[in-house]
């Protein structure tokens, strides 16, 4: 009987151990999903305010002259460029890698759920055995 108390005592180890485990990914996986909306609630706003830095108010009596064509030229050519490559570019690119993550920690959730489920059907099937 001292077997069976030292196996069941083990699989009540692992069990803990794997719970602990589940708990810390669950947290991680809340975490990257906290991420994910925010860095779209950012990307939102980021694409709002396109029309705030590309266009900034200028009147004839601030700002004119060559100064003012070349800061349209620049605004069409670079900052337009640059400033939709941001939201379209890098903000996907990072949403998409936080995504792949969250698939790999729900991956990992199930995958622990089914290791517990396993270790508690050992545990039940050893305390019946007593």
């Amino acid at each position: 009987m001292s077997a069976v108390g030292a196996q069941l005592a083990a699989i009540q180890s692992l069990i803990s151990a794997y719970r602990l485990r589940l708990s810390e990914k669950q947290e991680e996986l809340k975490r990257l999903q906290r991420a994910l909306s925010e860095l779209g609630m950012n990307k939102s706003d980021f694409i709002e305010s396109k029309g705030i830095c590309l266009k900034p108010e200028f009147t004839a009596k601030t700002f004119h002259g060559e100064n003012a064509e070349d800061l349209d030229g620049f605004r069409a050519d670079g900052l337009q460029a640059s400033f939709v490559a941001v939201p379209n570019e890098q903000i996907s690119a990072a949403e998409g890698k936080i995504s792949d993550q969250i698939a790999i920690v729900e991956k990992e959730i199930a995958s622990l759920e089914s290791t517990i489920s396993s270790l508690e059907a050992q545990l039940a099937a050893l305390s019946a055995a007593l």
